[in-house]
């Protein structure tokens, strides 16, 4: 059986072999002939640092975009290890494999399952899964629920993540008309994030919407002086 460490509490951990994993989170191991049994709220996890077989050939499917064959063995992984930590980064797994192949409602679905069971994961994952969820959202055409799930993203990050999700809240708010928002969001990663690492190609599609939204406004300003006030800042912002 595959040995991994059952952290409880957070204090002190235990090395045995899964025995059972319920629906419930609870966990049963086997140590030296004996049987241990955890709910789910007495340990924060259950780690093992070598994967599973099931979840090293999911991988290699998913980059080769064998989308189906790398579903099914991170379907495996996920019945067999559902509260190890391959269990749960198989399930982000199935998630993104749903949505590769367009099966939207089912990555939805998977995505929300996620957050709801595995809550104590870490932050840099619940981001991510965060920002596929908001993906999936604005595939299926429900722009409130995804800019939801953006702007959860935007407001509990500063890094790359907070690049795109004020990338997709600005492209959003631009297709329902609303240019002061649109705008906001992308001045928010021109003047902030303009010297991030990797945050380039996002900085210079900022600039390409910034320029869209002065358009729309300039259209709509009222006077002159409105119109020659925006114009500069168009100028400002898209050098």
């Amino acid at each position: 059986g595959l040995e991994v460490p059952v952290y409880v509490s957070g204090s002190r951990s235990e090395t045995g072999t899964p025995k059972k994993m319920s629906d419930d989170g609870s966990i049963t191991i086997t140590k030296g002939g004996a049987e241990l049994t955890y709910r789910r709220g007495m340990y924060t996890s259950v780690v093992s640092s070598k994967p599973p077989p099931e979840y090293s050939l999911a991988e290699l499917s998913y980059k080769g975009r064998n989308y189906e064959k790398a579903l099914k063995n991170y379907q495996a992984v996920y019945e067999k290890y559902k509260w190890l930590n391959w269990g749960e980064a198989a399930f982000e797994g199935m998630g993104n494999c749903y949505r590769a192949q367009k099966k939207y409602d089912e990555a939805l679905e998977t995505y929300k399952k996620y957050l709801k069971q595995y809550p104590r994961s870490r932050r840099l994952v619940l981001v991510r899964v965060r920002y596929n969820l908001g993906l999936t959202y604005k595939a299926l055409g429900k722009e409130d629920e995804a800019l939801t799930e953006f702007t959860a993203v935007y407001e509990n990050t500063d890094n790359i993540s907070t690049v795109y999700a004020l990338d997709q809240i600005g492209k959003i708010r631009y297709g329902k008309g609303e240019y002061e928002g649109a705008l906001r969001s992308s001045l928010q990663i021109i003047v902030l994030y303009e010297n991030l690492s990797n945050a380039g190609p996002k900085v210079a599609a900022a600039k390409k919407l910034a320029g869209r939204c002065y358009d729309k406004l300039i259209d709509k300003a009222d006077s002159k002086a409105e119109k020659a006030k925006l114009e500069k800042n168009k100028l400002l912002v898209i050098k």
